[in-house]
């Protein structure tokens, strides 16, 4: 009796094994899915930025700020994850539309996500903004 109670421990580990790998396979799946860029040429930023400064809240000081997160959603989601800043291309872009640095925009990008991940009134505004450069 000892035995069979061995085996279908044995048996129940596997099992969940075998659903946690799934799980896995589906969680890897999904976020290649939301991690793979929505645009991918660069030379688009200044005309977004166009759309952008037609749609913003002129008097909101943080215009610059949603703008950098804005294009890190849309060109390197999964630098929203990660530590990793945004490929030299598309930072250098960046700031040539906003007329700032690279480094600028690497300390805009850092304190928006800060911004975006804790405060209510930032992260709504930046949604608003993303949903009205879709439209």
């Amino acid at each position: 009796m000892k035995q069979l109670m061995k085996t279908e421990s044995i048996t129940n580990r596997l099992e969940s094994i075998r659903i946690a790998k799934g799980r896995t396979v589906f969680c890897r799946l999904r976020e290649a899915a939301y991690t793979k860029p929505l645009k991918s040429d660069i030379e688009e930023i200044p005309s977004l930025y166009a759309r952008f400064q037609d749609v913003c809240n002129p008097v909101c000081k943080d215009n610059v700020k949603i703008f950098v997160l804005l294009v890190f959603f849309i060109y390197d989601p999964v630098s929203l994850l990660s530590k990793r800043m945004l490929r030299g291309k598309v930072r250098k872009k960046l700031g040539e539309v906003l007329g700032i640095s690279g480094s600028a925009v690497t300390r805009h990008f850092a304190d928006a996500k800060s911004l975006f991940n804790h405060h209510k009134g930032f992260r709504d505004e930046a949604e608003r903004m993303f949903s009205a450069l879709g439209d």
